[in-house]
């Protein structure tokens, strides 16, 4: 059986180096602007039903929020965001890498490798919606 990502993304020492997490080509947005963007293609996905995309999106949040050297506001955004996919019926996978994301932040041990694994893994994970 497929390893889960609770188990996948518990040592981060195995994750893959950061790729893809932001890929600037032009002059630098205002953080609050790339956070809104965020937010709403994460609501778009949502509404879609494409539960594992927005997820991946809160993913690119939590870098942000990271290289914004805001890190205590990634917990509670992954909290939120647990909530409002489950609400929405997402999927067992992206409920758990949202969670491990919140206690990861909790306990300090986010980085861009640890992001990048939960992403890769996420992806991987059964798609559901459209």
């Amino acid at each position: 059986m497929a390893e889960s990502v609770a188990e996948s993304i518990a040592a981060p020492a195995a994750a893959p180096a950061a790729a893809g997490l932001t890929a600037d080509d032009g002059p630098p947005r205002p953080p609050e602007e790339v956070e809104a963007a965020l937010r709403e293609v994460a609501d778009a996905f949502l509404e879609r039903g494409l539960d594992r995309d927005a997820a991946l999106v809160v993913l690119e949040r939590a870098g942000l929020l990271i290289r914004l050297g805001l890190d205590a506001e990634v917990a509670p955004l992954a909290e939120v965001e647990a909530v409002r996919l489950e609400a929405a019926g997402a999927g067992a996978e992206t409920l758990a890498t949202l969670r491990r994301l919140a206690e990861a932040a909790a306990r300090g041990e986010l980085n861009p490798a640890w992001l990048a694994a939960a992403a890769a893994i996420l992806r991987r994970a059964p798609r559901t919606g459209v």
